[in-house]
């Protein structure tokens, strides 16, 4: 059952992270004509799940493994900024083929 909590915050964190992140990047529009409106979006929806994904994982990590908050909230964002590289990687990888 904890398995499956955590796996459900984990889900949780990502979609309210990246609900929010794509709402902030459809109100930024195309920052002036600079850029595609699309991609801001994308990018805002991706940042704002690694966002999500790495709060989930260091409010997980605190209270499962008994770490500090410091350390926590480190590895958190390591993994969240990991997933999101990852993922904008493989789609850019995904359009050129």
């Amino acid at each position: 059952m904890r398995t499956t909590m955590r796996f459900g915050v984990v889900i949780l964190g990502v979609v309210v992270g990246g609900t929010i992140g794509g709402f902030i990047g459809w109100a930024l529009g195309d920052f002036g004509g600079r850029s595609d409106p699309e991609n801001v979006w994308f990018l805002s929806l991706v940042l704002g799940a690694a966002v999500g994904f790495a709060i989930a994982s260091a409010i997980i990590l605190r209270r499962a493994r008994g770490f500090s908050w410091g350390y926590s909230l480190v590895l958190g964002a390591a993994s969240g900024f990991v997933a999101a590289v990852i993922f904008i990687v493989l789609v850019a990888w995904q359009r050129r083929a």
